[in-house]
């Protein structure tokens, strides 16, 4: 079970979600789609079932949203795990795991910790993939994540090639976060830049090459999802 996360929004999150989505369905693969940002949406417009009311998108051949914010949406998060689906992804908005933690009533529950043991009573090992933007507070971020799942899941440190600089990536060794991403076991992919020209096209140009009617730019698409491939070939064993 996949969550996709962040400190903040803006630092690629849906882009990797739909990536990840497009790559895995085109190799087969069953995949349940939950799209937790319901104010934004991006990854929900771009992985929806064209002309098919939102009650009755289907997680396995588009994607459902709802709002993580919302107590009683935040649910569906905790709902998805009975699905019995092999691989399950939600892409939760910036920040939002400070929800997850309040799923469950402090009284009685141990907060991230939780969610992990609770998804493995399902039958699932949560992964984490956490993006990595130029801001510092990402840093705090993961040290956040870890301190709160722990060993208890797979962390996955995106480093997304296109809002990134040199100088952010010491930054990200220097703040510990990163030897601490290795301590736990975690592992560390990139996202490749989008080509400027494909930006015309949104994340449904990634999702769906039709949208792309120009035969250079669909070149253009098909060698940044090969790329895209080869950096998940990296955590295939987490994703399934």
């Amino acid at each position: 079970m996949l969550v996709i996360t962040s400190a903040k929004g803006g630092t690629g999150k849906s882009n990797k979600a739909v990536v990840t989505v497009t790559t895995l369905r085109s190799l087969g693969q069953q995949v349940a789609v939950y799209d937790a940002d319901a104010s934004v949406s991006s990854t929900y417009l771009a992985l929806r079932i064209p002309d098919v009311p939102e009650d009755q998108q289907d997680p396995l051949l588009g994607a459902v949203r709802y709002d993580m914010r919302d107590p009683e949406e935040a649910e569906t998060f905790i709902r998805s795990m009975d699905s019995g689906v092999r691989t399950i992804i939600h892409d939760f908005p910036g920040g939002a795991h400070a929800s997850v933690a309040e799923l469950f009533p402090a009284e009685y529950s141990n907060g991230l910790g939780e969610i992990a043991e609770l998804a493995a009573d399902y039958g699932y090992r949560l992964t984490i993939m956490h993006m990595k933007a130029a801001d510092p507070s990402y840093e705090a971020s993961f040290h956040t994540l870890a301190d709160g799942f722990g060993d208890g899941v797979d962390f996955v440190a995106v480093l997304n090639r296109g809002l990134m600089t040199d100088q952010n990536l010491s930054n990200w060794t220097a703040s510990g976060a990163r030897s601490r991403l290795f301590e736990l076991g975690g592992r560390e992919i990139t996202l490749p830049a989008l080509a400027p020209s494909l930006l015309q096209y949104g994340l449904k140009g990634i999702a769906d090459e039709a949208v792309i009617t120009d035969p250079y730019h669909r070149q253009l698409r098909r060698l940044f999802l090969r790329k895209a491939e080869q950096e998940l070939n990296a955590i295939t064993n987490w994703l399934f």
